[in-house]
């Protein structure tokens, strides 16, 4: 489930780097809806994270030719969201050639997957599903609210009923 995967080594390495659970949830979804779900996603969205954190030869190159912004000013790492934007920014006007190049070079093979999906999506489509997510979180956090105690158990026996009653 979503709740395992992010409370496993993905939630960890975007704990240690000052990233939300949020931003994480919303990259998990990103990619479930682009076929990559579980542990598969968790595991590149870690890899993604820590391929930009402390890059090495190549792709340290890569990410400094791109121009793609991991840190803010002051050595913080900037938001995922803000990340995301930065990848997509920087590899808007490149050949598909010339991108899965560079991706591969910054990412790997474990993480190119969530790396590209990410990039095409950017920060728009990052920034709808986070607020998407938002609002069934809030839904929930209502719903639940609501069939708490004696009137939420009536509540779910009229649903019930109801439910029965269209079936039928």
């Amino acid at each position: 489930t979503l709740n395992e995967i992010i409370s496993g080594s993905a939630s960890a390495v975007f704990a240690s780097n000052g990233q939300s659970v949020s931003d994480l949830a919303t990259g998990m979804a990103i990619l479930a809806n682009n076929g990559i779900a579980g542990s598969d996603a968790g595991t590149s969205l870690k890899t993604m994270l820590m391929r930009l954190t402390a890059p090495t030869g190549d792709a340290a190159d890569a990410i400094k030719a791109l121009g793609i912004q991991v840190y803010n000013a002051d050595g913080s790492m900037r938001d995922f969201g803000s990340i995301v934007g930065s990848l997509e920014s920087a590899t808007a006007g490149l050949t598909d050639q010339q991108r899965n190049m560079a991706l591969t070079t910054i990412f790997g093979a474990d993480a190119i997957r969530a790396a590209t999906i990410l990039a095409g999506e950017g920060a728009d489509g990052f920034a709808d599903m986070a607020q998407a997510l938002g609002k069934q979180g809030a839904a929930a956090a209502t719903a639940n609210a609501r069939m708490k105690g004696i009137a939420g158990a009536i509540e779910y026996l009229k649903g019930s009923i109801d439910s029965f009653l269209i079936t039928a």
